[in-house]
C-alpha cells in the first residue's frame, strides 16, 4: 500500500500512526512524498493521506496524483471525490443540506462582501461563528458577539487563500460538547467526544475521550451517507440539539489514533473485492 502524504507530514502521527496500525495487520507499506510525484506506479492500492487543508499547490498537486492512480485502475482510497468534498467546508453544506440533515443558518462571504450587510441580508442572529471554507482542526474560527467585530482583518484572515469564508450562527450544543464518530460503511467503529473550551482549533487543542455512540446517532450516520451515495470515514463534529444530531462542519479530520487505524486498515483489506469507484468516494469530512 503506497501512502502519499506531504513532506512535511511523513515523519508526524499523522502517517506513522497509520503505518503501525497496517503492520500490525501485516500490511507492507510505502511512503510516497507530494514532491516525488511524478506518475502512477505499479501501485497495489493508493491512500491518499494528504491534508485537505494543505496549501493550493499541494492540493492541486495531491488531485494530479490521485486522479492519475484512478484512472490507472489503481484502487484509490481517499479519492479525488472525496477529497473534493474534504477542501471546502461550504460544500459540505450543501451535501447536508441535500440528505436532509440540519445545519445552522449560514451566509458565503467573498472579498467582495460586505459581511455585516451580508449576515444581514440572510437574517443572522448573533452570536455567529467566522470560519475559513478551507482549513483543517476547526483552525481560525473565530466567535463574534455582534456587527462591529466583523474587522476587515479577522475576515481577511478567514477567507485565506481560496477567498471564501462562512459565517453561521452559533449553536450551544448539549452538555458543552462535540462528537465525533468514525465508521466504514454500514459498521460504526468508535466515537469520541470533545469539551472545547475555544473556537480557533478546538478540534486539535481540545482534550477527547472515548464515547460509545448510541444506536440512533449511529443509524442516522450511516443512513447520512447512504443518502449522499458516499462512504466517509469520519462523520464531522456534531453537536447534539436535543434529540437531533446536528451537523456542524468545523474543519476536522482523522486524527485520532486508534479510530483512524482501525477504519484504515478495513479499508485497505476491502480494496482486494471492492469496485474503485466505491473505494475513491471514501473521505474524512472536516
Amino acid at each position: 500500500v503506497v501512502i502519499l502524504t506531504r513532506d512535511v507530514h511523513a515523519d508526524g502521527k499523522w502517517v506513522t500512526d497509520l503505518q503501525a496500525a497496517l503492520l500490525a495487520q501485516g500490511v507492507r507499506t510505502e511512503l510516497l512524498h507530494l514532491s516525488a510525484f511524478v506518475g502512477a506506479g505499479n501501485w497495489r492500492c493508493l491512500l491518499n493521506r494528504v491534508s485537505d487543508a494543505a496549501p493550493p499547490e499541494d492540493v492541486k498537486l495531491c488531485f494530479a496524483a490521485v486522479r492519475a492512480a484512478e484512472l490507472a485502475g489503481i484502487p484509490v482510497i481517499n479519492g479525488t471525490l472525496a477529497y473534493s468534498l474534504a477542501c471546502s467546508k461550504l460544500l459540505h453544506y450543501e451535501l447536508f443540506k441535500r440528505v436532509g440533515v440540519l445545519t445552522p443558518p449560514y451566509t458565503v462571504l467573498r472579498r467582495c462582501t460586505n459581511p455585516t450587510q451580508a449576515a444581514q441580508a440572510a437574517r443572522l442572529a448573533y452570536p455567529l461563528l467566522l470560519k475559513p471554507n478551507a482549513a483543517g482542526f476547526g483552525a481560525g474560527i473565530s466567535r463574534v458577539e455582534a456587527a462591529e467585530e466583523l474587522t476587515q482583518p479577522l475576515v481577511e484572515a478567514a477567507l485565506g487563500t481560496d477567498g471564501v469564508a462562512l459565517l453561521q450562527e452559533f449553536a450551544a450544543p448539549d452538555e458543552g460538547c462535540t462528537y465525533r464518530v468514525w465508521f466504514v460503511g454500514s459498521k460504526v467503529h468508535c466515537g469520541v467526544r470533545v469539551r472545547a473550551t475555544s473556537f480557533n482549533a478546538c478540534v486539535r487543542s481540545s482534550p477527547s475521550e472515548p464515547w460509545t455512540v448510541p444506536p440512533s446517532v449511529a443509524r442516522s450516520v450511516v443512513e447520512m451517507a447512504s443518502q449522499a451515495n458516499e462512504a466517509p470515514s469520519v462523520v464531522p463534529t456534531a453537536a447534539r440539539s436535543s434529540c437531533t444530531p446536528l451537523l456542524i462542519p468545523n474543519g476536522t479530520s482523522m486524527h485520532h489514533k486508534l479510530c483512524t487505524g482501525r477504519c484504515l486498515v478495513e479499508l485497505v483489506h476491502l480494496c482486494s473485492c471492492t469496485p474503485i469507484h466505491h473505494l475513491q468516494h471514501v473521505c474524512s469530512f472536516k
